[in-house]
């Protein structure tokens, strides 16, 4: 239990150190903290597969484990529907039965024009960061599989060093958006959005821990990165090794290309707010711009505060049911 404890004081630190440092150092801008995440999670990235090519066994396995992580995908996403859709609809009831209008983002979806011409822009948008995160793995693992000259060494403390380095910069990014969180405590119906994908999603990983060889724990904890696979993937690669790592990161990086590609379709339906829990962590930034025009600018604040606010659970949840076992 200690040991558990400490481990989360070591992801939490260097976020909160991050979050102190943004407006007292003059070069920790926004700008900055993006670009050294982004540098950050790259070597990572790069990290990881160097661990797949180091390890011969895995790399034999990588498409049984594509295929978990589809598995993985797809019931996280089916979940967080099928929890949100009765809940968002219970609250549209109470809400004509008491003759008020639904809350901010649950009106009639932004129908903007197709623009027609722009087709292939938007497919090479979704497509890019699947598309360098692929070349990424690859050129680790061909590294991990080709280069001999250290034939021990696997990166697994560098993993854990860039780790800390990632959630320092994360922090500065995070304290330069200025979301407003402590509105959430005044409006406490702003946590039902957040609240209802988080168990969602859980509830999908835990359907599959029966149906495939991972424990509940497990299943629970790659569950729990509900969409931010940069940070969900390093943990349980630092936990566990580049199979749980590697199972995490796609399954969220297919649930965010999943959320961006049909955000749009579920957004036309009857409860389009229920759209937004789609992405998870990844409505206050990479599926954000496509619930704005899909849902419209009033949903805005409240995809980027249940972005946040399931972004700060990650850290916590993901160790603590990888602990459950």
């Amino acid at each position: 239990m200690i040991g558990q404890l400490l481990y989360l004081l070591s992801l939490i630190i260097p976020f909160a150190a991050g979050c102190f440092l943004a407006g007292r150092v003059r070069f920790l801008s926004e700008r900055f903290g993006e670009r050294a995440t982004a540098a950050a999670f790259y070597a990572l990235i790069l990290t990881l597969g160097f661990r797949i090519g180091r390890n011969g066994e895995l790399l034999r396995d990588l498409q049984s484990i594509g295929l978990i992580a589809l598995a993985f995908g797809l019931s996280n996403i089916a979940g967080t529907l099928a929890v949100l859709y009765p809940v968002y609809a219970l609250i549209r009831a109470l809400l004509k039965r008491a003759g008020r209008h639904p809350a901010a983002g649950d009106g009639r979806p932004h129908t903007a024009g197709v623009d027609r011409g722009g087709l292939l822009r938007k497919v090479a948008t979704v497509l890019k960061d699947p598309l360098i995160l692929a070349v990424l793995v690859a050129a680790g693992i061909l590294a991990g599989v080709f280069i001999r000259a250290f034939p021990e060494a696997d990166g697994e403390p560098v993993v854990s060093w860039l780790l800390y380095a990632l959630l320092l910069f994360i922090g500065v990014s995070f304290a330069h958006k200025h979301i407003p969180l402590a509105q959430v405590l005044r409006r406490p119906d702003l946590l039902v959005l957040p609240g209802g994908t988080l168990v969602g999603s859980l509830l999908g990983g835990l359907a599959l821990s029966f149906l495939l060889p991972v424990s509940a724990g497990k299943a629970l904890a790659v569950s729990s990165g509900v969409g931010w696979y940069s940070l969900s993937a390093i943990i349980l690669t630092d936990l566990d090794g580049p199979y749980l790592g590697t199972i995490a990161l796609l399954s969220n990086l297919m649930r965010e290309m999943t959320a961006l590609l049909f955000i749009p379709t579920v957004a036309r339906g009857p409860l389009p707010t229920v759209a937004i829990g789609m992405g998870g962590a990844t409505s206050m930034d990479v599926t954000l711009p496509v619930i704005d025009r899909s849902l419209g600018p009033r949903a805005v604040p409240l995809a980027l505060i249940s972005g946040a606010l399931l972004s700060l659970a990650v850290p916590v949840l993901v160790p603590l049911f990888y602990h459950l076992g």
